[in-house]
């Protein structure tokens, strides 16, 4: 079990701690795969540049610019576009392409391409074990259009558009 950085420039994959467990980091430049204990196994970047994961387990970033997945949000990815983040619990989620998306304290998400789209949910509950859990579970979809946000409510769509909110 050991991490792995393959070709590109400047890639890093750090550490706190003596744990290692598997990582990835291949081509791209300036990527970096940051672990507390073992809050990063078996989280992958692909190429890309200014990329980061930290403390998030099998997350995965391909081939995007200045994206991030952060903080607990294990099994999410990113493929493509710029500036993208996931982050804060949001486990299970995606964003393919787009600028400026983020989704921050949801579960099974997807934002599909578009500009500066929102889902969050700010119920979170204890996880019994010194963490959060997010509490909005799921199905939750923006695809495509612009300013588009998901509040605090599950199974949502929208579907393009510019400036629309759910939830609240």
């Amino acid at each position: 079990k050991c991490s792995q950085i393959i070709g590109g420039v400047s890639n890093r994959i750090s550490t706190n701690g003596s744990y290692f467990i598997p990582s990835t980091v291949v081509n791209g430049s300036t990527n970096i795969v940051e672990r507390w204990s073992y809050t990063a196994e078996q989280s992958t970047i692909l190429g890309g540049e200014n990329n980061l994961i930290s403390r998030s387990r099998q997350a995965r970033i391909l081939g995007s610019f200045r994206s991030s997945i952060t903080d607990g949000s294990n099994g999410s990815a990113i493929f493509g576009g710029c500036c993208n983040i996931i982050a804060t619990f949001s486990r299970n989620n995606s964003i393919l392409g787009g600028i400026c998306n983020t989704i921050a304290t949801s579960s099974e998400s997807t934002i599909i391409g578009g500009k500066s789209n929102f889902i969050t949910s700010d119920l979170l509950q204890s996880d019994g074990y010194g963490g959060y859990i997010s509490l909005c579970l799921g199905g939750n979809s923006i695809i495509a259009g612009s300013a588009n946000s998901i509040i605090n409510s599950e199974n949502s769509a929208i579907l393009g558009g510019s400036d629309i909110v759910t939830g609240k």
